[in-house]
């Protein structure tokens, strides 16, 4: 009987160590984030409802161009006074049912067009807390973890 049990808490072990692993497998992708967080950051045109329906107003104020850099209150609203650079770059996914963690990182640069940087950011990491719904295949962004 003792022997039966080990076998069985062996295989319980083993069963987690797969499912563990299988969360690092590089390059899977629970959800795709990449479309809507390049609107975030750089729309122009404020929180869009495409943007409401996958984050609040909190976060998307802690993500785009025109709120974190104070463009506005430089007279700077629209994408036609500046150009801005932006690279987005996922490093991996991990699922913690129903909650996906993302691991991003970014670069913004911003140049007025006298070619002169006026402000951004470089390969900056940041984690995203989303919340998965499999019922519709809908998610929602709950936190932005960014170091400061």
């Amino acid at each position: 009987m003792k022997k039966y049990l080990t076998i069985v808490f062996l295989g319980i072990i083993l069963a987690i160590l797969i499912c563990l692993i299988d969360n690092y497998t590089e390059n899977y992708k629970y959800i795709t984030v990449d479309t809507i967080l390049q609107e975030a950051f750089l729309t122009d045109e404020g929180y869009t409802a495409d943007i409401a329906s996958h984050m609040p107003l909190a976060i998307f104020q802690k993500l785009n161009v025109y709120e974190v850099y104070g463009l506005k209150d430089r007279g700077i609203d629209n994408n036609e006074q500046v150009k801005v650079a932006f690279a987005l770059e996922e490093s991996y996914q991990f699922k913690i049912f129903p909650i996906v963690l993302v691991k991003m990182h970014y670069t913004i640069e911003i140049k007025d067009f006298n070619n002169q940087v006026i402000g951004g950011s470089y390969d900056v990491p940041m984690i995203l807390v989303v919340k998965k719904s499999y019922g519709d295949n809908h998610w929602d962004i709950l936190k932005k973890i960014e170091r400061a």
